[in-house]
């Protein structure tokens, strides 16, 4: 079984490779060899494709974890703090985007509570103040707050 799934990866470059330098020699025969080599190749997939089809007639069943995505954590954090209630955001990464993003929410008198992958931010208490550079500039992406406090104050420095 693993010298013929071998064959049928390799069989199509090793005859594209000798057609290359037979139809160098022979360039009229350059577009059968093209023809040729595709179709070898379609044959060589379908051929492996049904070698890799699952029978069984089972259902599939079971759980995959899927870790916290980045670039969402950094967006939504700083959405939440629109609310006028604490909001629960589950799934977060460990990340030091986070942490500079727990920084700014701290200056901004926002109490956050970090558990196992998930944050609370609770924006009860929350301050409409400008932040300094010396935090912000620690996230390209600290840029999401001037959005969430125009939002909620109609105001942003």
């Amino acid at each position: 079984m693993i010298f013929l799934i071998l064959f049928l990866i390799f069989f199509p470059m090793v005859f594209g490779t000798i057609s290359f330098f037979i139809s160098k020699r022979f360039p009229k025969l350059r577009e059968i060899f093209a023809i040729s080599i595709n179709l070898i190749e379609m044959i060589s997939m379908i051929i492996l494709i049904i070698l890799f089809v699952i029978n069984g007639n089972k259902e599939l069943s079971g759980t995959i974890r899927i870790s916290g995505a980045k670039n969402a954590a950094v967006a939504l954090i700083p959405a939440a703090i629109i609310s006028d209630e604490p909001s629960t955001i589950c799934n977060i990464p460990e990340i030091s985007d986070i942490n500079s993003l727990e920084t700014i929410l701290s200056f901004l008198n926002i109490k956050t509570t970090r558990a196992t992958e998930s944050m609370v931010i609770d924006p009860t208490n929350m301050n409409n103040r400008s932040i300094p550079e010396e935090i912000s500039s620690k996230l390209r992406a600290s840029y999401y707050f001037m959005g969430a406090l125009l939002a909620k104050y109609k105001y942003v420095e």
